[in-house]
C-alpha cells in the first residue's frame, strides 16, 4: 500500500491501424505513503524522445500527484474490494461501500497533473491540471445531480500553433478513405482550420500568435473559460 518505486524502460513501442508511437529512455517514479490520516501518492513519467507516425520529437515529462485520501477508508474500501473463491469483487457490498466513499473524501483530496510538457521541433505543449473534491459537506457527494458544487478544478493547456496543426491534420487523415490524404498547408486542412476558428470564436481557445491557450476554473459551481463565464448544465452546478 505504501512504498517507492523506479522503474526504467529503453524502449516501448505502440501500434493499431492508424497510428505507430514509439518512447524511448523511459524513466517512472512514484511514491505512496501515509501521513498522519492521508495517504499521498505520486508518479513521475520522462522520455527522452517519441516517434510518432516516423516523426521524431523531443522530450517528454510529466508528474501526477494524489493527496489527502482518508487513509482509513481506504484501507477500508481495499478489504471491501477483496473477492472470495467464484465471488466478484465488490459484488456483495456496493452499499457498504457507498457508504465508505464520503469517509474517503472528508481531507478533501485533490488529484493533480503538475505538469505535462512535450517539446519538438514543431513547437511545445504544456499544460497542468488539477481537481479537488471538497470534503466539508459529503451529502453532495451522495448526489449526482449535486456533486458539480463539491468540485473544484483549475485546467492551463499551452500548445504552438504547429503543433496542433500536426495532430489535426493527422486526425484528418485517419479519418478518410486511404489515398486521400489532408495536409497541414493550404485548404486541405480546411476543416481543421474552420474547427479552430470556432472555437477562437467561442472563446474556448485564444492565441498569443505563436501559441493556443486554454485556461479553465470551477469552484463554488460557477465555471469560467479563458477568464469568461462558461455556461454548463446547472443541475450538475447548483444546490438548489
Amino acid at each position: 500500500m505504501t512504498g517507492e518505486y523506479n522503474i526504467k524502460i529503453d524502449e516501448l513501442r505502440y501500434s493499431s491501424l492508424n497510428d505507430q508511437m514509439n518512447l524511448y529512455d523511459i524513466k517512472m517514479s512514484g511514491y505512496s505513503k501515509k501521513e498522519h490520516e492521508v495517504l499521498n501518492s505520486g508518479l513521475k513519467i520522462t522520455a527522452d524522445k517519441i516517434n510518432i507516425n516516423n516523426d521524431d520529437f523531443g522530450s517528454f515529462n510529466t508528474e501526477i500527484n494524489l493527496n489527502n485520501i482518508d487513509y482509513q477508508a481506504y484501507s477500508k474500501l481495499q478489504d471491501l474490494s477483496q473477492s472470495g473463491p467464484g465471488i466478484s469483487a465488490n459484488e456483495n457490498n456496493p452499499e457498504e461501500i457507498m457508504d465508505v466513499l464520503p469517509e474517503l473524501f472528508k481531507h478533501s483530496p485533490s488529484v493533480e497533473i503538475t505538469k505535462l510538457n512535450l517539446i519538438s521541433k514543431l513547437g511545445n505543449l504544456k499544460a497542468n491540471a488539477k481537481i479537488k473534491i471538497k470534503g466539508d459537506n459529503p451529502k453532495l457527494l451522495q448526489n449526482i445531480f449535486l456533486i458539480g458544487t463539491a468540485l473544484e478544478a483549475d485546467a492551463n493547456l499551452t500548445i504552438s500553433k504547429g503543433l496542433l496543426d500536426y495532430f489535426g491534420g493527422h486526425e484528418l487523415n485517419n479519418m478518410n478513405p486511404p489515398g486521400k490524404n489532408y495536409s497541414i498547408d493550404g485548404n486541405k486542412a480546411l476543416v481543421t482550420k474552420n474547427k479552430l476558428q470556432e472555437l477562437l470564436d467561442n472563446n474556448i481557445l485564444t492565441t498569443d500568435g505563436d501559441n493556443y491557450i486554454f485556461k479553465a476554473k470551477l469552484t463554488k459551481g460557477n465555471l469560467t473559460v479563458n477568464n469568461q463565464p462558461f455556461a454548463v448544465n446547472p443541475m450538475l452546478l447548483s444546490p438548489d
